[in-house]
């Protein structure tokens, strides 16, 4: 049995996890310490123009202490909360995390939540403090903050800085003597946890994997045990982090399998594959599907472009088990797919993949949360779309999604940040005074997340706080349904939720942000707000004017009025008739309509 090691990198966003992956590969490689491409497991165009991480990425790299060679599957993990979880995936097949801390920042609401996720995964965790080389603190009271959150010993901290690669050896060789040692078996029936999968137009699915026991060889036979579909093993081998195909796969290994397979919605991340001829019938641990936060319906411009989108959908949703999409008609743009996200950020990023990978040209509607709502007959009805919303005399309660949110913000910002709180609703709120920041942990509205809190946040504190939210429960709420209508027609794809209190000026101000996004036409178009059939907003984009009596020079007036009229004429037909073009701006104009 080989000595594997299978850890992660977790961490909040921009506190250098990409960074020390670089210099992990580089140190085990001997090479010259900065001589790789900055973020050189971002493989993603997206992941490198915004400097994040999206996708989890995987490399197999050897390491020899004392004439002992060891093998270390890193697996880098993004740190954004939209994308907590890549890292649960991540750490259901480590037995080991690093998580790393930058010494100038400290302990962010992110960090806090990943260590959480590895604590309930049984593993060992090593804490990293970086950026040493440029620290503007005290590292040593850092320290101390470290130990007194997260209850940990000091010995369990050790200092570095990736940029540099000041004591990432240390950090390597610390990491295995205090991983858990792995309990795989090669002679036991195989049995294979499907961590990752992603889809090639030529080969197929890949499916990257971690070997819990027995061996799995090119040309096998095996089975899917949630769905017992059988494939052939047409490709195999590890990352290093290039791809490198070997003939077999032991217990402990992380690598991909190539399975030949055209069918995306086959697979499922977190099924257990074993052998078609010697199977096991013991599913592994599974990995639980995380729940979409955030909806949003995609249509595309085209109508003939309808398939194409499908078709691009069940390929990222293969490769990003968290996406879920299902098929939707709209009386504005026909037939398109109501899309569930984990958050805005992710929610942006399909966006720009279905733009850029598959060249698509896509509307997405403003972003709703889901609620529950107890009918007068006592049954219950959850929806994501406020068109679905029933009748109020069919209503008896409303139910709004509150996330277990987790603020840390510097000292002086705590009073600022408790007012913004008390103003989105916030409940339960409860402080906890560290060294130089305070953790604010409260009870907040998710729809209040969704739209503007964030950004609000970071104004007030010029950055430098940071936000976390966790579990969703539901709360009885007192909420309303705004319609929008355009010339009277009422435009389902604008309509939402908002609470009672502030639905009249949330109504009036997105009246004005529509007409200031819709572009003028040939005729007045009317924009109301209304709240059952009671109008709460309104206002007018007058139409374009034409000047249809420019050429009769001179002649008899009565000639001049009958064009007038005619004209008057025409732009009433155009106004019940013609189509009002609503551009993607206007959507966007929805996720910021201030309360004030």
């Amino acid at each position: 049995m080989k000595n594997i090691i299978n850890f992660s990198i977790i961490a909040h966003i921009n506190h250098g996890k990409s960074t020390l992956a670089d210099r992990i590969i580089e140190i085990t490689k001997e090479l010259k310490i900065n001589s790789l491409k900055n973020q050189s497991l971002d493989t993603m165009e997206l992941e490198r123009e915004r400097g994040i991480t999206i996708k989890s990425q995987c490399a197999t790299l050897k390491y020899k202490i004392n004439e002992k060679e060891y093998i270390l599957n890193l697996i880098d993990t993004p740190g954004h909360t939209d994308f907590g979880y890549e890292v649960s995936r991540a750490l259901a097949a480590c037995e080991c995390a690093i998580l790393l801390i930058d010494v100038n920042q400290g302990i962010e609401a992110q960090t806090i939540s990943n260590y959480k996720k590895a604590i309930n995964e049984k593993i060992s965790i090593i804490i990293a403090l970086n950026k040493i080389d440029i620290a503007k603190v005290d590292i040593k009271k850092q320290k101390q903050n470290i130990i007194n959150l997260l209850k940990i010993e000091e010995d369990d901290i050790i200092e570095i800085s990736a940029k540099t690669g000041t004591g990432v050896k240390k950090l390597i060789e610390k990491l295995i003597t205090y991983a858990y040692s792995t309990k795989e078996n090669n002679e036991e029936k195989l049995q294979a946890l499907i961590i990752d999968s992603w889809f090639n137009n030529y080969s197929g699915i890949t499916c990257l994997i971690k070997i819990k026991n027995g061996k799995i060889k090119k040309d096998e036979k095996i089975i899917t045990l949630s769905n017992l579909a059988s494939y052939k093993i047409t490709e195999l081998g590890i990352f290093t982090p290039e791809k490198e195909n070997k003939n077999e796969l032991i217990a402990g290994e992380i690598g991909f399998v190539n399975i030949n397979c055209k069918n995306p919605n086959n697979i499922i991340i977190g099924d257990t594959i074993t052998s078609a001829i010697n199977p096991s019938e013991i599913k592994l641990k599974k990995i639980n599907k995380i729940h979409s936060r955030v909806y949003a319906s995609i249509y595309p411009t085209e109508s003939e472009d309808l398939e194409n989108l499908k078709t691009s959908l069940s390929k990222l949703a293969l490769n990003d088990s968290s996406l879920e999409y299902e098929i939707q008609k709209s009386s504005i743009f026909g037939i398109g797919f109501k899309c569930g996200f984990l958050g805005l950020l992710h929610l942006e990023i399909i966006q720009e993949r279905l733009e850029r990978e598959y060249e698509l040209k896509i509307i997405i509607t403003p972003p709703n949360v889901t609620y529950k709502i107890t009918l007068k007959n006592n049954s219950e009805k959850y929806i994501n779309n406020p068109s679905d919303m029933p009748d109020n005399n069919f209503i008896k309660d409303i139910y709004e999604p509150i996330a277990l949110t987790t603020i840390i913000t510097p000292l002086q910002y705590t009073k600022k940040v408790l007012e913004l709180c008390k103003e989105n609703r916030c409940e339960k709120i409860n402080t906890t005074y560290l060294t130089d920041t305070v953790s604010i942990e409260c009870e907040l509205p998710l729809s209040e997340i969704i739209f503007i809190f964030f950004s609000k946040l970071q104004t007030l504190t010029n950055g430098f706080s940071s936000m976390d939210y966790t579990e969703i429960i539901y709360k009885k709420s007192d909420l309303v349904k705004i319609n929008i209508l355009l010339n009277d027609k009422k435009i389902d794809i604008l309509e939402f939720i908002t609470h009672k209190t502030t639905s009249l000026t949330v109504g009036k101000n997105l009246i004005e942000k529509l007409s200031k996004t819709i572009p003028k036409h040939l005729f007045d178009i009317k924009i109301q707000a209304a709240i059952d059939k009671k109008i709460i907003a309104r206002t007018t984009i007058k139409g374009l004017k034409k000047n249809v009596i420019a050429k009769c020079y001179g002649g008899d007036i009565s000639r001049k009025k009958k064009l007038i009229e005619k004209q008057k004429l025409g732009k009433k037909r155009m106004k019940k008739f013609g189509n009002i073009e609503i551009p993607q701006n206007a959507f966007f104009a929805m996720l910021d309509i201030s309360k004030k």
